[in-house]
């Protein structure tokens, strides 16, 4: 056999399968964008198995001829083009050619269609490319397409696909974003046997129509919480047009997981048009939270090349700086607009009869004036507060005063135990240094700890305390949590709601897209934003078993260091030298304190002997 051959027609179709097909999502993309191009207006989804097992999408859409559904069925056959010129102006979804029969030579694959122009039907049942049976079928005008047992044939891609809880979550992503680019079309959604979800259809005739009709369905898909913190977007230029949502400054979240780009209707990624929004948002938000938006841009399709990957996720523009500015300039003019933004404030109290409670509605003028936080709760409510809900204290020792202060200095060292391989003797705090560590002495030295990584190092054992424990130590909420997350996030917590109460969270799902948060681990301190870590938590569950360590593990140590990192103290927060010592004492009781969760260091120290040689003493 020569070095160099032609490979066999089957084979050339397994490497096209492994280019298009990458998981049961990208097939279910390919259907669906199939389904769209054949002018569908009603789609129905159905997934089981996570995809693994079965999809199935239907549509009323143009349908085929039984000539043209075994057309369908070659490599490159394709209605969408015809010659050359046709690349450079493509406004459908899928034109390569490549995804019916990449699809059908890795699975059991069944096609029933029928044309408008035609009185009966023809299904078309395939097995691993080859077709197995011919047959007119009754249905009305439109296609439905059936993939069962993705990848039987190549075990080998098969044992790369991830737990059914990613590989559900990626086709519910890839369904949000099919309902967002088609707000004309009704979408009926089942997976895995549960309540079916509804996606109606709405009359659109200008852009602000557009805005108003995706507003409707980001609430329906990612929840209702999402209708206030949401601004129009509507601005034209002789050369690019955008249309869409973004969140307003008050409303970020802790990833850019709610970011949605459609280029001419195509769903893209595109790092420098995401900096053009990122800029726009530049100065208004805390550190490390994201912008949300579903944004739509009309340009050129001259000035697109759409053929640059395989999956067709990302794109070539030729006046990419140009779509920069338009981008940003969009986006900043909508958020200099956007007035009465809630925004949360957290002031030092003014005495200690009012609580660091307050809130207040800020104006995001021109300016930037902000009104003053006023209290939300009385005094008298405050000190009720205090009486349930008491500071820490050291062995009942009140926090040290201006007079007191040489007394606590003076007193006699606190009993701690000896650490393996650290030389810890009973150490004092003395002080708190930039707000970020805290500085104790010993009889041998000064030790410095990192008070955020410290505190997430407590947070994290006593989590795992609870997680080893028949009964988990929870602190029940007087007033559940109405927590409302996107049907993507819903789908992949439910199966994990065990593991939450073995840490000490009590969450009861509470609808389709909502759950109830009864109880969260003791262990938790009080100053952190319940909301947030919630946030936090969700982008976890999402990718249960994206990392190294084995699922399970992996996952609930992620889950316990993301709790711990979100509730614990924080660099910047205000210590007395009570809650130092509070934060030592926690730490030496520790069996291995010596780093964070995150592999970060708590801990350096500085024996006397080196300061004496810094100081040339010795």
């Amino acid at each position: 056999m020569p070095r160099i051959h032609v490979l066999p027609d089957d084979l050339i179709t397994r490497i096209a399968a492994g280019e298009v097909v990458e998981r049961p999502a990208s097939v279910l993309k390919e259907l669906i964008e199939n389904s769209l191009d054949a002018g569908s207006t009603e789609i129905s989804i159905e997934v089981d198995g996570a995809g693994r097992t079965r999809m199935q999408v239907s549509d009323n859409g143009c349908g085929m001829t039984k000539e043209e559904a075994l057309l369908s069925l070659r490599r490159h056959a394709t209605s969408k083009i015809t010659k050359l010129d046709d690349l450079e102006s493509i406004m459908t979804f899928g034109f390569r050619g490549e995804a019916i029969p990449s699809i059908a030579s890795v699975s059991r694959f069944r096609l029933v269609t029928r044309s408008r122009d035609e009185e009966m039907g023809w299904e078309i049942v395939l097995e691993g490319g080859k077709i197995v049976s011919e047959a007119p079928v009754a249905r009305e005008p439109g296609t439905t397409i059936e993939v069962r047992d993705i990848f039987f044939n190549t075990p080998a891609r098969f044992k790369f696909l991830k737990s059914d809880v990613t590989e559900r979550t990626q086709c519910l992503r890839i369904i949000e974003e099919m309902v967002f680019e088609a707000l004309s079309v009704t979408f009926h959604v089942q997976i895995e046997k549960a309540k079916p979800l509804s996606f109606n259809a709405f009359d659109m005739e200008s852009p602000q129509d557009v805005a108003k009709s995706l507003r409707s369905r980001i609430t329906e898909t990612w929840g209702a919480k999402w209708g206030q913190g949401l601004a129009l977007v509507s601005s034209q230029t002789p050369h690019f047009s955008l249309t869409g949502v973004v969140t307003n400054q008050g409303y970020h979240q802790s990833s850019p997981k709610f970011q949605l780009l459609f280029v001419n209707r195509r769903p893209v990624q595109n790092r420098r048009l995401t900096r053009a929004l990122y800029d726009a948002y530049r100065g208004q938000l805390p550190s490390l939270r994201h912008p949300g938006w579903v944004l739509f841009l009309e340009v050129n399709p001259q000035s697109v090349d759409v053929n640059v990957h395989p999956a067709k996720r990302e794109v070539k523009l030729t006046h990419e700086n140009e779509i920069f500015g338009f981008l940003l300039k969009a986006v900043q003019n909508v958020l200099s607009q956007t007035e009465d933004v809630p925004v949360k404030l957290y002031a030092p109290a003014a005495s200690e009869d009012q609580a660091n409670v307050y809130v207040s509605s800020a104006r995001f003028e021109s300016k930037g004036s902000v009104q003053e936080p006023r209290p939300v709760l009385s005094p008298g409510v405050l000190s009720t507060l205090k009486e349930v809900y008491r500071p820490l204290s050291l062995e009942g020792r009140p926090p040290p005063t201006a007079g007191t202060l040489v007394d606590w200095m003076k007193s006699p060292l606190p009993e701690q135990k000896p650490l393996p391989g650290l030389r810890v003797e009973p150490m004092r705090a003395i002080a708190q240094v930039g707000k970020m560590f805290i500085v104790a002495e010993r009889i041998d030295g000064l030790v410095i700890v990192d008070q955020h990584a410290a505190a997430e190092k407590i947070i994290y054992e006593g989590l795992f305390a609870n997680f080893k424990a028949t009964t988990p130590q929870m602190q029940m909420q007087l007033v559940p949590l109405t927590w409302e997350v996107a049907h993507s996030v819903a789908s992949a917590l439910r199966p994990h709601l065990e593991v939450f109460q073995t840490f000490g969270f009590l969450i009861e799902p509470f609808g389709a897209q909502t759950f109830l948060v009864k109880g969260i681990p003791s262990v938790l301190g009080e100053k952190f934003d319940l909301h947030s870590l919630l946030d936090s938590l969700s982008d976890v569950v999402l990718e249960p078993d994206d990392q190294r360590g084995g699922h399970e593990r992996n996952f609930e140590h992620r889950l316990a260091a993301m709790t711990a990192c979100k509730s614990a103290i924080r660099a910047g927060d205000s210590l007395d030298l009570i809650e130092c010592q509070h934060v030592l004492d926690e730490l030496f009781k520790l069996e291995a304190p010596l780093t964070c969760p995150h592999g970060r260091p708590t801990i350096i120290q500085l024996p006397f002997t080196d300061l004496e040689r810094k100081f040339r003493r010795i």
